[in-house]
């Protein structure tokens, strides 16, 4: 099998690719600990690409893995000695996109954002000198003030200035304007400002094999027991419905016994080896049960 060769990200050359870099700044700043398939999602990569850099990332020691069911939530290992610095490291050259749509989401006014200038030349792989600063350019019309207020202490924090611009709407889509032309001819950062629609609303689902159904994203059993998962606090209802969509997808549905055992895994009453031994003993009884 051919192995094909990833360029070191112009940002910071000592990780051997953009994705490994972005997906680690993601695990190590991240307070609600993401599964590969949160990753995958949010970093737009294919999840196997994303599962081999987290399997790396496991066996350097530089992340962990608490295993619930079949996902797995990823966290930084703080044990490690490497884990502060690297982090920072990563905050001052990956975390300006992260941090700044972290900080402007819930700005109003904001139609668009977008970093541009040097660092956004790097992040795309031009060469050439570090970026000193960060350029952005806000597209619509948000109090200024609100903005500033936003952005209170990002520059200590990233350890650069940041330079702000405004256009208007219509200025941005204006091809004769000879600021916006020049700009759109460089490399462009766009920041994902708007939140993501919560998954409890019905959707629609295909598996392979399987009759196309009208679940939720929950696959309703949040509100079928809700009593289950009262005793979870958000991380641990994540980790439970992530394990949950993932087996469902893969033709299993979970009854009320499943739930319980996954959730008793979840909140730390039974380890993995119990949660393995109650999924095999049901797996058994619903098999004599069918013949």
């Amino acid at each position: 099998m051919r192995h094909v060769r990833t360029s070191a990200p112009a940002l910071v050359p000592i990780f051997r690719s953009a994705l490994q870099a972005r997906l680690l700044l993601r695990v190590l700043t991240s307070t609600q600990p993401p599964t590969a398939a949160d990753l995958a999602r949010e970093l737009d990569a294919p999840e196997p690409t994303v599962s081999r850099e987290i399997r790396r990332l496991l066996e350097a020691g530089l992340i962990t893995g608490r295993r619930i069911g079949r996902a797995t939530l990823l966290s930084a290992a703080e044990d490690n000695p490497a884990t502060a610095p690297l982090r920072q490291l990563l905050v001052v050259t990956y975390g300006p996109t992260q941090l700044l749509e972290q900080t402007l989401v819930d700005v109003a006014g904001i139609v668009a954002a977008y970093v541009h200038g040097s660092w956004a030349a790097r992040y795309h792989g031009e060469h050439g000198r570090p970026p000193g600063d960060v350029d952005v350019l806000i597209v619509g019309s948000p109090d200024r003030g609100d903005v500033d207020a936003a952005l209170d202490g990002l520059e200590r924090q990233l350890g650069r200035e940041i330079h702000l611009t405004y256009a208007s709407t219509e200025r941005w889509h204006d091809p004769t304007d000879p600021y916006i032309a020049s700009l759109r001819q460089r490399p462009l950062v766009e920041l994902r400002l708007h939140r993501p629609d919560p998954p409890r609303e019905p959707c629609r689902h295909t598996v392979p094999g399987r009759k196309e159904t009208d679940v939720a994203m929950r696959l309703d059993v949040e509100d079928r027991w809700p009593e289950l998962f009262a005793q979870l606090d958000e991380t641990q209802r994540r980790a439970v419905v992530q394990a949950l969509a993932s087996a469902w997808h893969e033709g299993w549905e979970p009854n009320r016994e499943d739930v319980v055992n996954l959730i008793d895994e979840a909140r730390g009453a039974i380890d993995a080896a119990e949660y393995r031994r109650r999924a095999h003993a049901a797996a058994y009884r619903r098999s004599d049960a069918a013949r």
